[in-house]
This record gives structure tokens, sequence and C-alpha cells, in this order.
């Protein structure tokens, strides 16, 4: 079977078991989406900490719908990697570098081009290759995040985003320690292009749903960039965590180096 028509095929299923599932009292389903002073519509989380230091690679896309956002990393100058679902329906509008407030502050500069993974078509009904890069106007000063070489089993890690619960502001970047699985501990996960972790359910039992957050690794004393937040699943085995799908940042490294060199050739100057 084609590999892309397999990827759908577990998607659809997916969605299937989602819709006739055993599941709570609809009251509580219908609970579980929160809505900022932003109009950002987001799942309430485990609020973990806010920020514990300044992360100046972090990046927060605004794009045109909605005033939605999501997340990135910077990871040079002009360059921010996100994924491709955080900007497949959305244009980046403007880009903020640096800023601990969610929906402002740091340094703004605008989205100037969006490439996405040549493979990756709809979220809806795709898994892997979710992975995108949106250069900037201009370059920015902030010092950029290295990706890391690789990511393996049981390191620990760091997620970095948005959290909408009882008690935050709604504003402040926070981020939550945890560590990386096996990839069997997720369900409907694609191997190599995709990692799996875990954080933990708020009180109502709500997952994490915000795309593009980074996730982290700490090498010496510096942060490497492990992964970006996909989306999240059930954890076999686990119900009282909430299975972290994210992109495998390291397996995409040559193809996101390929395309900054060859548009960066191509576009001297900007």
């Amino acid at each position: 079977m084609n590999l892309r028509w397999r990827k759908f095929l577990v998607v659809a299923a997916a969605l299937a078991a989602s819709l006739f599932a055993a599941s709570p009292a609809p009251a509580t389903a219908s609970a579980s989406a929160s809505q900022s002073a932003s109009g950002v519509q987001s799942q309430a989380v485990d609020p973990g900490r806010p920020a514990s230091e300044a992360y100046p690679w972090m990046a927060r896309i605004e794009t045109d719908y909605e005033n939605r956002w999501c997340s990135g990393a910077l990871i040079s100058p002009r360059w921010v990697l996100t994924t491709a679902s955080c900007i497949h329906w959305h244009e980046a509008l403007d880009v903020h570098i640096g800023s601990k407030d969610l929906y402002g502050g740091g340094t703004v500069v605008q989205g100037y081009w969006e490439l996405k993974h040549e493979s990756f078509t709809d979220p809806r009904f795709h898994i892997g290759d979710d992975i995108a890069l949106v250069s900037l106007a201009k370059p920015v000063s902030e010092k950029p995040i290295k990706i890391a070489d690789s990511a393996m089993v049981g390191d620990m890690v760091r997620r970095l985003g948005a959290v909408h619960c009882s008690g935050c502001t709604g504003r402040e970047l926070r981020e939550v320690d945890t560590k990386l699985l096996d990839i069997s501990r997720c369900n409907n996960i694609e191997p190599g292009e995709e990692l799996c972790s875990t954080l933990p359910r708020d009180g109502a039992g709500f997952c994490p749903r915000e795309s593009g957050g980074p996730l982290v690794a700490k090498v010496g004393t510096e942060w490497r960039l492990v992964g970006l937040a996909a989306r999240y699943s059930a954890i076999n085995g686990d119900s009282s965590v909430c299975g972290d799908i994210s992109t495998n940042v390291p397996y995409y490294r040559a193809w996101a180096e390929d395309k900054m060199q060859k548009f960066d050739d191509a576009h001297p100057g900007g």
C-alpha cells in the first residue's frame, strides 16, 4: 500500500475511533475548549510553571485567521522553524521573537515567505512531515537555537508554549518538563518522523493542543531544538497523562538546511 495512503487511513481510523469510542459526558467534551482574550481557541493543559529563564529563540507567529497564534523556534537570524499545520490555512503576519508575553512584546518582524514540507497535505488527514519554515522580512539580533543532533528515548526535554488554564494569565509563556518515550506508547505516530512524550492532564482531564511549541533538551549549558508540537494522542497503558506528539526536528535537519540555502541563494539580500 502506498505510504501516503497508509498515513491517510491511519488518521481516518483514529478520527473515527474518537467519534465512536466511549467518552466523558458531552458537557465535559464541550468544555474542553477555552478562549483567551486574544480569541485563540486552545484546550486546557496542566499549567506547568511560568518560563523560568529567557528563551531568546522562542517565536510566536501571528496569523491572518481570527487573531490566531502558534509557535516556533528561531534557527537562524532570518528563519523560524514551525509546523506545517501552523500555517496550512493561515498566512504568517507578524512574528514575535524572544518574548515571554505570548501575544505581544519581543522583537516583531513581518513574515516574508513560507515553505511547507512538500509531502504535507492536510492536518486533518495526515501524519508526519508536519514541518515548515517561515522567513523573516529582516534578520533579528536574538540568538538562534541549534538543532539537536538526535532525539533518544529517555532524554529529558522541556515543552514551551501557550497554556490556557485556571489561575494562568493566558499571556505568559509556560514550560513543562517531561521525557521522550518509546514511540509505541503514543497512538497513531509516524516512526522516525515524530517523537512521543507526555504532558500531565489538568484537573478536568484535558490535553494540550497548540501547534509548533518547541520541545528542547539541555546539552551542556545550552538548549537544543528536539521537536515541535504537532498534536496529542492517548498514551497506551496510562490514562492519567496526555500523549504529546512532536515533529522530530533532527530528522528534518537536512530538509530545513537545504530549503534555507536554496531560498537564500535565490533571494540574495531578501
